[in-house]
């Protein structure tokens, strides 16, 4: 609303003096912001669904007649965070109808960002990655037939071929029939003559020079330089990569570039190792139902790289790698879970089921599902921010079961890996 009309964007200080003043004054403050507006956008994160406010302003949308689209937003890349899970699409959990038709809104996921993942072992010319180019119709007009059509590089073809450089790698494009053709970084030579095409009258009564084709083929990247060391390059879209010219003027030509980014990596599953902080004391817990539990438990993870990994490496030579993390909490002993997996159901040292369950939250406000690699919601593992303090909490609730007195421990094995 605030990028399109003018209107200035609500501040978090703002929701939470509307928060304060109850509900019946957040659902006042949704409505009067909604008037005027003709459509509802939700962006879908992990906890879009989870979001009382949210559903309330999807329906209040769907009642008052309005537009309603979905866009998912998992894939965008935080430059602390990285990527989150993709969330449940919140309009699963409502029913829209227009008299007796239900109609599912419709909702958009934005192609993820290809990743290509490297290994030592490839081979000079190896081919790590092919794909087909999309179809591109063309017409050229000129005052000269004798210069054919070229393609040549483009303004930001050399930008391209510094960051493939950099993870050992090199562009070839196949077109039409001709021989594979790898862009230069000068937009002078090297270029690819369309040697098959012909300019002709348009028709008997236009004697203008035309030629018109159909270009397709297939992008490859080739290895020339095996990585031996931890790699990371991000490639983001680029317009104005190759260039279809006429032959005549190389400013009046057609622009080729990508719409989506990519990120090529060599990263060992082991590049990142974690300490813990030991035993954690979570307090005495009372079988007594009156009796408050104890407050959650503050705890530290800190990872850091592991410079033994896949043969050794030294930090210094990683330069500005980024590595966004995966970790997964393992409860010992084959304790059972809550439904869900975000609990342990805990019991005592005799194995005596207690009627408590713990539970570890990321950052105070993330769920650790418990056996199952999750993206981290903190900042990535980087070169210059090292070693990387992870926060969590670990909290004891009850599960419902009668409680047992007793002394208990549980133990939590805690792997990492990139993601």
């Amino acid at each position: 609303m605030g990028v399109v009309e003018g209107n200035t964007p609500v501040s978090p200080n703002t929701w939470e003096e509307v928060k304060k003043k109850g509900d019946a004054a957040i659902k006042t403050w949704i409505d009067d912001n909604m008037k005027g507006k003709s459509c509802v956008i939700v962006l879908i994160g992990t906890d879009t669904h989870r979001r009382p406010w949210v559903n309330y302003e999807i329906k209040k949308a769907w009642t008052d007649g309005k537009g309603i689209l979905g866009i998912y937003v998992h894939n965008l890349n935080c430059p602390n965070n990285g990527k989150c899970a993709k969330g449940p699409n919140p309009f699963d959990e409502i029913t829209f109808k227009r008299g007796d038709k239900v109609i599912v809104p419709k909702v958009y996921d934005p192609r993820s960002n290809e990743q290509i993942n490297l290994d030592k072992t490839i081979p000079v010319g190896e081919v790590v990655y092919e794909t087909s180019l999309p179809v591109i119709p063309w017409v050229c007009i000129t005052n000269i037939p004798d210069r054919l059509p070229y393609m040549g590089s483009g303004g930001y073809m050399q930008t391209m071929i510094k960051d493939l450089a950099s993870a050992g790698l090199k562009l070839v494009l196949q077109i039409n029939n001709y021989p594979e053709w790898t862009p230069s970084s000068s937009t002078t030579d090297n270029r690819l003559v369309l040697s098959d095409v012909t300019y002709a009258a348009k028709s008997p009564s236009d004697p203008t020079m035309t030629a018109s084709g159909i270009l397709h083929g297939k992008l490859k990247l080739v290895m020339v330089t095996p990585p031996n060391k931890p790699t990371r390059a991000y490639i983001p879209a680029m317009g104005n990569l190759v260039v279809l010219s006429s032959g005549v003027s190389t400013m009046n030509v057609i622009s080729i570039g990508s719409n989506s980014s990519t990120t090529i990596a060599l990263i060992p599953k082991c590049i990142a190792k974690i300490s813990t902080p030991g035993p954690i004391n979570l307090g005495k817990a009372y079988a007594v139902n009156h009796l408050p539990l104890p407050p959650p438990v503050d705890f530290t993870i800190t990872a850091d790289y592991d410079e033994s990994c896949d043969g050794g490496f030294r930090i210094v030579d990683l330069g500005n790698l980024v590595v966004p993390l995966q970790l997964r909490f393992q409860p010992e002993g084959n304790q059972e879970l809550t439904p869900g997996n975000q609990e342990i159901l805990l019991k005592n040292n005799d194995g005596t089921p207690n009627g408590f369950a713990l539970g570890i939250n990321e950052l105070g406000v993330h769920p650790v599902i418990f056996n199952q690699w999750q993206d981290s919601h903190q900042p990535s593992l980087t070169t210059s921010k090292r070693p990387l303090p992870l926060r969590y909490s670990a909290q004891l609730t009850k599960s419902g079961t009668p409680l047992i007195t007793g002394e208990f421990s549980q133990q939590v094995t805690v792997q990492v890996t990139f993601r």
